[in-house]
């Protein structure tokens, strides 16, 4: 595929350059990614890390107005976006293959030249609080966040990447311009491209534009080494249609390096609509509109987690059927469902190698969390080489009783059943309604 041809350049300061020649795209994905995120801060400076990433796009000295980095990408019809996560964030640019220079400078004056104008930094502080009041406002939202907290409990993974509205309150220039120059260093950052691009040229542009920029030494963050011992549970009472549901396993095996494994059970017991959750709870029993897994992965820990919004009084009914599902997963599991699930991981593989911007981001990542990208037959093998018996073998570790915490926010009160269905919950019991 054309989106294999990766080229790497690691300037003297330390910055990664990477890039994907697409020779027959008509667009060109820019994608950074900064070694910084809520895995890096405590509770006192909770959301930093996030509020710079709001701040670097309100104004350097070349660009004054908040507004202007945006219309300056968009006028000349491209996107641009950023997103903090745990334990990176990351700004994206799609723009016209004669856009690219220009929207390297723009990038770099981005992260080298912000203003963090006290008066922005006011305003900005007033939408982040919008975006709290938002999260806890939305009752899915909500129970996410609570379960975050559980699988991480006492941990900078737990937090809230938006920070409290303690934190975000605390948060000021100095302390924004120090958490900027502490993690925004050459070293720390990966540059990838995508689209019909040169690589040399790339590189000579960034060269320009960094030239002054010097490496520093890394931040770390702290490891997360808990054992869970017993299920824990959150429930939060809120006048609502439905109860919104979210469960979660959290193990070292569901950490990032271990992806393939962890894909394809994901695939078959909620990642699709072909899923055993999405036909039996949905499908089937009509329990639920929206019922899905998902994967949450970081270096060294991770989760699968499982959401639903239900009717309050279908709640025990659907936990102890997601349970059931999963209990029986050793033995409902053949050989033509792992076949699905290859079929769709890959399928979904070869649709993405044509789009710059997920060529862009997995690259970036990549290299990020492995110092390595697969190439896409390399994948496409890696997910093929999975076999039955090593499934059982990670369904038997990470799906344990003492793994998982759920947190239910919508009109119920009281944990004693919910503790109850849990804990009669095992791989070799399937039902937990007694």
């Amino acid at each position: 595929m054309e989106s294999e041809n990766i080229s790497k350049t690691i300037l003297d300061n330390g910055l990664t350059i990477l890039t994907s020649n697409m020779p027959t795209s008509k667009s060109v994905s820019i994608c950074l990614f900064a070694k910084v995120g809520s895995r890096y801060e405590n509770t006192e400076n909770s959301g930093i890390s996030h509020f710079v990433e709001h701040m670097l796009f309100k104004g350097t000295h070349k660009r004054p107005k908040p507004y202007q980095i945006a219309s300056e990408i968009e006028n000349s019809g491209g996107l641009i976006d950023a997103s903090t996560e745990s334990e990176y964030t990351s700004i994206i640019i799609r723009i016209k293959r004669s856009e690219i220079k220009n929207s390297i400078g723009v990038l770099f004056d981005m992260i080298l030249n912000p203003l963090f104008d006290p008066n922005a930094i006011q305003t900005e502080r007033m939408v982040i609080m919008e975006e709290l009041n938002m999260i806890t406002d939305s009752p899915s939202s909500l129970a996410d966040m609570h379960l975050t907290n559980l699988l991480w409990e006492n941990h900078p993974l737990g937090m809230e990447i938006a920070g409290t509205k303690k934190t975000v309150a605390s948060i000021d220039r100095a302390i924004l311009s120090k958490h900027l120059s502490s993690f925004y260093i050459p070293n720390g950052i990966i540059l990838s491209f995508a689209g019909n691009i040169n690589h040399t040229e790339i590189t000579n542009h960034i060269d320009h534009f960094s030239k002054n920029w010097s490496k520093s030494k890394p931040q770390t963050y702290p490891k997360f080494n808990h054992v869970p011992q017993s299920p824990k549970i959150k429930i939060e009472y809120r006048n609502t249609e439905q109860s919104n549901l979210t469960l979660g396993f959290c193990h070292p095996l569901f950490r990032t390096s271990d992806k393939f494994y962890q894909e394809i059970i994901n695939t078959i017991l909620g990642g699709s609509m072909s899923s055993k959750l999405f036909i039996n709870i949905r499908e089937l029993s009509g329990f639920a509109y929206d019922i899905h897994s998902d994967l949450i992965s970081f270096t060294d820990t991770g989760a699968l987690v499982i959401s639903a919004g239900i009717n309050p009084k279908n709640l025990y009914s659907v936990i102890g059927q997601i349970l059931s599902q999963i209990a029986t997963l050793s033995y409902t599991i053949e050989e033509k469902d792992i076949w699905n699930a290859k079929q769709l991981l890959t399928g979904r593989l070869l649709l993405d190698s044509e789009n710059t911007n997920s060529v862009a981001y997995k690259i970036g990542q990549d290299y990020l969390f492995f110092n390595k990208s697969d190439t896409l037959q390399e994948t496409i093998s890696k997910i093929n080489n999975v076999q039955l018996n090593d499934l059982l073998q990670f369904c038997d570790d990470v799906f344990k009783n003492s793994n998982i915490s759920m947190a239910v926010v919508g009109p119920n009160r009281g944990s004693t059943k919910m503790s109850r269905i849990i804990q009669n919950f095992s791989r070799e019991n399937s039902n937990f309604l007694m």
